[in-house]
């Protein structure tokens, strides 16, 4: 340590949180109305942090199941992914 450096106490955290909601039947209603449900998406998680280009719609191989619109909250290292499984 130089003389002039000021020391400096670091208490380092680290936390992983995995959350998962499901309907109790798949909602394939879920896209009908995509503008809608991407409104609604962007509306709640903006004030987070999200912005366009944050948002994706992932269409996979064409399978309902790989069907999903993914956001990424960059400032809290964070994805929500809703799909209809």
């Amino acid at each position: 340590m130089e003389a002039n450096d000021v020391p400096t106490k670091l208490n380092v955290a680290k936390a992983d949180l995995n959350l998962e909601s499901a309907f109790a039947q798949p909602e394939f209603g879920l896209f009908r109305d995509a503008t809608s449900l991407l409104h609604q998406l962007f509306a709640r998680l903006q004030p987070h942090g999200l912005r366009l280009p944050d948002m994706k719609i992932e269409r996979g191989t064409g399978s309902i199941g790989d069907y999903h619109v993914a956001c990424h909250l960059y400032n809290f290292r964070m994805g929500v992914l809703v799909r209809t499984k």
